[in-house]
């Protein structure tokens, strides 16, 4: 869709690499090839050598390109980059966000079993009785059994309740004949479908509630510590990304030569347990000036800024 509109605008009807690969910078000329190749050809003499065109038999209207992306397309790939996101802020790297189920999900971190990607192929394969769901617990998203987790559930092992007595009920059933199964599915399933309707009866009740929520006191406290949690997290981020601005003019403080190099008298010292700063104030930032380095001073800052006219 991208790249048609931008060869519809030109007036020349082509477009080049080097422009798709401003708003995609994450894919290869082979994946910019192989989409453009559906409805544009690469010119290889005159003119155009090295320009991909339309093709005479391409849609260009507005109307038929809308229905190229849809809007739930579009909210599907925002939720998953959002979901990238958070767990990259959370310190994940790119090659611990998996991007298939597999048989060992349920020792996956719970941050990374909550992934968009993953509780939507969860659902998908729970819809189609090819799965089943968690239902309640660490996946459920208000805390309080009105909302369903998605995290995915074995078929194998029984599904119980919430808040039932796992190891109780474990116990019985080891007591029961050899000649007995441990569980059948048609209890198994029984079970499910009440604990589904159940959380729809809890969940309409509190949406049609006119009573104002409340928190209990484990709940209070699991909030408080979610959001320290947030503001470490954050912080963490502040300092890696101030990091990374340094190093980008010459100064890093990661291996200072001198603190003082760093730190004018009066300025905030390094933590040297934590290799960062105890406290950072505007003008401790302000003294990172004198840490630039000489093959960098000649570099000039250019800021453009467009004034809209009171007319």
């Amino acid at each position: 869709m991208a790249a048609y509109r931008l060869m519809r605008n030109d007036p020349y009807k082509r477009i080049r690499y080097d422009k798709l690969r401003q708003q995609f910078p994450e894919l290869q000329e082979r994946d910019f090839r192989l989409r453009l190749k559906e409805f544009a050809q690469l010119q290889k003499k005159g003119t155009n050598d090295g320009w991909w065109k339309l093709k005479p038999s391409s849609i260009t209207d507005e109307s038929s390109l809308l229905q190229l992306v849809t809007p739930e397309q579009v909210c599907l790939h925002e939720s998953m980059l959002v979901g990238q996101q958070r767990l990259e802020d959370a310190g994940y790297a790119q090659n611990e966000i998996i991007n298939e189920l597999d048989d060992g999900e349920s020792t996956l971190d719970i941050e990374i079993q909550l992934a968009p990607w993953i509780t939507t192929k969860n659902f998908v394969l729970a819809t189609q009785g090819k799965g089943m769901l968690k239902l309640h617990g660490p996946g459920d998203p208000t805390g309080r059994e009105e909302g369903f987790s998605f995290i995915r559930a074995s078929m194998k092992e029984m599904f119980f309740r919430a808040n039932e007595n796992v190891e109780e009920l474990l116990a019985l059933m080891e007591q029961r004949p050899k000649s007995y199964h441990k569980f059948s599915i048609a209890e198994q399933q029984i079970v499910y479908k009440s604990e589904i309707d159940r959380i729809w009866t809890n969940q309409l009740n509190a949406l049609t509630s006119t009573e104002e929520p409340t928190l209990s006191e484990d709940e209070n406290d699991e909030y408080e510590e979610r959001n320290k949690n947030a503001d470490e997290t954050r912080k963490k981020n502040e300092i890696k990304e101030e990091d990374e601005r340094r190093k980008g003019f010459g100064a890093d403080r990661s291996h200072p030569s001198s603190p003082s190099m760093y730190y004018s008298a009066g300025s905030p010292q390094i933590n040297s347990e934590h290799n960062a700063y105890s406290d950072m104030e505007d003008d401790s930032i302000s003294n990172a000036g004198s840490a630039v380095s000489n093959v960098n001073k000649n570099r000039i800052l250019y800021i453009r800024r467009t004034v809209k006219c009171a007319n």
